[in-house]
């Protein structure tokens, strides 16, 4: 049988079960079409193969492809589209937990005041960003364990929600100097 691996490109995979915090997980995954069905592996070795429904030689051929595909790509930077209006793609490398760089409309740059691109979610699901007026800013959503492992998951599964963190951290900003420059009136 001639195995047709085709299509091969990176993704995110997230499972949240908000009644049950030891279900939640998450992993950097592999997308691809296998003689046209399309499929995923993942790229930690931590879970199970979701090709284990193969049999163990094609399994193998697969997975050595991958591995290939991986080692010829692994300083490769990726683009995905955005559905959403503010973001005009979402930027990663092969393994999306190591962290994504999050490319926004001009109208989106100018409204959240930001000098550069966008802004980056880093590996622990921390926001980053230069703002025009207040310099580097950082939002650090996780506290450690469980909580820090959702916060990480989440952000970098929904990178479009970071926008309202960084737009109250932007009010926040100005209400902070608008205060400091009635004290040093006064």
């Amino acid at each position: 049988m001639t195995l047709k691996i085709e299509n091969i490109r990176p993704d995110f995979d997230y499972g949240f079960d908000r009644y049950d915090n030891s279900n939640n997980w998450s992993s950097g995954i592999l997308r691809f079409n296998l003689n046209g069905e399309d499929r995923f592996e993942y790229l930690n070795d931590n879970y199970e193969s979701a090709l284990s429904d193969l049999d163990g030689r094609t399994r193998k051929a697969v997975k050595n492809r991958l591995s290939k595909w991986v080692s010829c790509h692994s300083d490769a930077s990726f683009k995905t589209e955005s559905e959403y209006l503010d973001i005009v793609a979402v930027w990663h490398r092969v393994d999306i937990e190591d962290g994504i760089e999050i490319e926004l409309t001009e109208e989106a740059i100018e409204r959240l005041n930001i000098s550069g691109n966008g802004y980056e979610i880093n590996s622990n699901g921390v926001i980053s960003w230069e703002d025009r007026d207040f310099g580097y800013q950082e939002i650090d959503n996780g506290d450690d364990g469980d909580r820090e492992f959702l916060n990480r998951c989440y952000n970098l599964a929904n990178p479009e929600t970071a926008l309202g963190d960084i737009e109250d951290r932007l009010e926040q900003l100005r209400d902070e100097a608008e205060e400091e420059a009635e004290e040093e009136a006064a």
